[in-house]
């Protein structure tokens, strides 16, 4: 498996290095400490399993080179890895399609859950990101069912439909079918959106 790991700090990709080696002990590694580089690299590789980018790095103009990179990789998947936490650009990242938003602050397990949470399709917000993004509750939650309520706060702790599915004793089939009724009812396209919104509007507890 063969990841890209994109920041200017040597020492948080020697730390990057050794926590991937512990996921995949084959691993092979493509490093870089500029945008440019970055982006050579992603062209040159599209087989790259996951790219691992810091948002402030030499080179970098904010998520408008995130989507350059999207746009000229577009089968890689992204997991920015940013000691910025502000909700907006948060929000913004996740519109333009990354698939985990993580802050350097949190510990080697979990990051270690969020890089194989991106590589099984899923998507990855940080908990505590999540309740950084609330605003003002409204109606929404009288439209879900508790059921669906349920798979909403699993999908928050990162739990991909299969693991929603054995945990709650349902089939992926129907964990799916509550997936589709909980988009449609918070209006939104996707899981990572959908995480957002229900941070925005209060539906997490406190403890997720």
């Amino acid at each position: 498996m063969k990841f890209l790991i994109a920041d200017d700090h040597a020492l948080f990709r020697d730390g990057l290095r050794h926590l991937l080696s512990d996921i995949d002990p084959e691993v092979e590694l493509i490093e870089s400490g500029n945008f440019q580089d970055t982006l050579a690299a992603a062209v040159d590789h599209p087989e790259i399993a996951l790219l691992l980018l810091d948002l402030r790095m030499p080179g970098m103009a904010g998520l408008g080179s995130v989507k350059k990179l999207m746009d000229a990789a577009p089968t890689i998947p992204i997991l920015m890895i940013s000691a910025i936490e502000d909700p907006q650009e948060i929000q913004h990242a996740f519109d333009i399609g990354v698939m985990g938003y993580l802050p350097k602050s949190e510990s080697t397990t979990v990051m270690k859950h969020a890089i194989q949470l991106v590589l099984d399709g899923g998507v990855y917000i940080s908990p505590a990101l999540l309740r950084g993004l609330r605003g003002t509750p409204d109606a929404v939650h009288s439209h879900l069912t508790p059921r669906q309520m349920e798979v909403l706060r699993r999908m928050a702790m990162g739990s991909n439909n299969k693991e929603i599915a054995r945990e709650m004793e349902l089939s992926v089939a129907t964990v799916k079918a509550h997936l589709g009724a909980i988009f449609r009812t918070l209006d939104v396209s996707n899981r990572a959106q959908a995480m957002i919104k229900a941070g925005r509007l209060g539906l997490l507890p406190s403890s997720d």
